[in-house]
């Protein structure tokens, strides 16, 4: 840097210092121009916080975000955001395997659920890079392209504001005309500050008229949330209407057969019972406990002897040396009256 530069840089220094402690008089700007640095500098405070926030809703885990973005930047296959619909997925998806035929319409459904849990995991990516294209990045761009550039005009505007003041000051505080700068240089000073100031207010006038650009990206930012949540609950409703269809066909199915223990005819069986099964008789499937008077009790898999049928309720019968009257949907007759 030159001498010339070097006493430029200390003089604007020493005219901030004088402004900011002496609160010494400097050129002001008007009130039209504040009002429009107010404005860019709260449009360029709302994009910049934007960009994080709605990064934050598409992707929340910061660590995970890092690894997606590192992923990305060598093109690999698995650059993509572990959202929480997917496990839950697996999840479902390998219970409905493995429950297989035994629980046919509840194996169903959660194919039906854990299907849908992964298609949701994938539109959420989708609405990611959709955001990100048609939001996310220009507004990136407006910050590192428009703000960036009336940035720049309002410093260099600031810079040669000071070095008109400087200069100014120190014609106005001379005395014998040793003032060191001269008129040309001080009109000089005002006319570049004057060519700063207007570049300045040229470039703030025209972002704030352009107020329609900021207001397309906030609707695609809308529509690409919209257009996914329309695709999720169409997602979520044939799901729902696949586990619906499987609750009436687990609701009309007839009741699984439960295994039966078989035991041999001289274990548990007493005097009277029908140790050969040559007499009708029948195989508790459950225990029955007896509530009222003649009623015969028995345990699960019990061996027992028909007498005679009461009704289509009811039967009676023997076993171990007691006779009484029990309920027919506890028993499966194997040789009947």
């Amino acid at each position: 840097m030159s001498v010339a530069g070097l006493k430029n840089k200390f003089a604007k220094a020493g005219q901030y210092m004088s402004e900011k402690v002496l609160k010494a008089e400097h050129t002001r700007k008007d009130e039209e121009f504040r009002e429009m640095e107010k404005a860019v500098d709260a449009m360029a405070l709302v994009a910049d916080q934007m960009t994080k926030d709605v990064t934050h809703i598409l992707q929340p885990n910061p660590t995970e975000r890092m690894k997606v973005a590192a992923r990305r930047k060598v093109k690999s296959d698995k650059a993509f955001y572990p959202y929480e619909e997917a496990p839950l997925g697996e999840t479902m998806l390998k219970a409905s395997s493995e429950l297989g035929e035994k629980a046919v319409c509840y194996s169903a459904g959660l194919e039906a659920c854990g299907g849908a849990m992964k298609e949701l995991a994938e539109e959420r990516d989708n609405l990611t890079v959709n955001v990100h294209q048609n939001f996310i990045e220009p507004l990136s761009a407006f910050l590192a392209r428009d703000i960036k550039e009336i940035l720049a005009h309002r410093k260099k505007m600031e810079s040669r504001r000071l070095n008109f003041d400087a200069k100014r000051r120190k014609l106005a505080g001379a005395k014998g005309g040793n003032a060191g700068v001269t008129e040309e240089e001080l009109r000089e000073a005002e006319s570049k500050f004057e060519e700063s100031y207007d570049l300045a207010a040229e470039s703030m006038t025209n972002l704030l008229d352009s107020e329609g650009d900021q207001l397309a990206q906030l609707s695609a930012l809308l529509e690409a949330m919209i257009d996914s949540h329309q695709a999720s609950i169409r997602i979520l409703e044939n799901a729902l209407t696949s586990v619906s269809s499987n609750i009436s066909s687990a609701s009309s199915r007839a009741p699984t057969s439960k295994p039966i223990r078989q035991r041999c005819p001289s274990v548990g069986s007493t005097p009277g019972d029908s140790s050969d099964y040559g007499d009708p008789y029948c195989v508790a499937l459950f225990d029955f406990e007896p509530e009222n008077e003649g009623e015969l009790g028995f345990s699960e898999g019990d061996t027992i002897t028909l007498v005679s049928r009461i009704d289509e309720n009811w039967l009676e019968g023997s076993v171990r040396g007691k006779t009484g009257f029990f309920p027919t949907n506890y028993v499966e007759v194997k040789k009947d009256l």
